[in-house]
């Protein structure tokens, strides 16, 4: 398809043949077809990461961001922020590689708050969820306590 000339690009059979042989074949098909439900579902049951070739709307859709994760739970980086904040959707990515939970998205990030309880113990609680974690911290004597978290 690198090489196909336009007309051949923007013809639906032949791209749905090529996505289904390598879900990557999406990437050079015309942009049209980049929107074209069925060609995206074929490409990413191929390859899952050929969801970043998809539109928008498309990478906004459950149904090819599933299937996608399903197969390369790093695919979850070319989702919409709402699906990357999908509980069971992340969860099926990191089924399939537990890397991929690096790319989901924390709703309840904005709504934490730490708190110190007690010598070196920290409290983490999300305000609008029931998550609570308590985590004890031994920072190396002389050096300062840093908290991170990651964007």
């Amino acid at each position: 398809m690198v090489h196909a000339v336009p007309e051949l690009k923007a013809d639906r059979e032949l791209v749905l043949e090529a996505v289904r042989q390598n879900g990557h074949a999406l990437e050079h098909a015309a942009a049209g077809l980049m929107a074209d439900r069925e060609l995206v579902l074929e490409a990413v049951r191929q390859t899952g990461a050929a969801l970043r070739y998809a539109v928008a709307e498309l990478t906004a859709d459950r149904e090819p961001v599933l299937e996608a994760v399903r197969k390369d739970g790093r695919a979850l980086q070319y989702a919409a922020a709402v699906l990357k904040a999908d509980r069971e959707l992340v969860l099926e990515a990191v089924r399939q590689d537990g890397r991929a939970l690096q790319h989901a998205v924390d709703r309840q990030r904005t709504a934490r708050t730490r708190r110190t309880i007690d010598n070196g113990v920290f409290e983490v609680v999300a305000d609008n969820s029931d998550t609570h974690l308590r985590v004890k911290v031994r920072p190396a004597i002389g050096r300062p306590l840093r908290w991170r978290s990651s964007p």
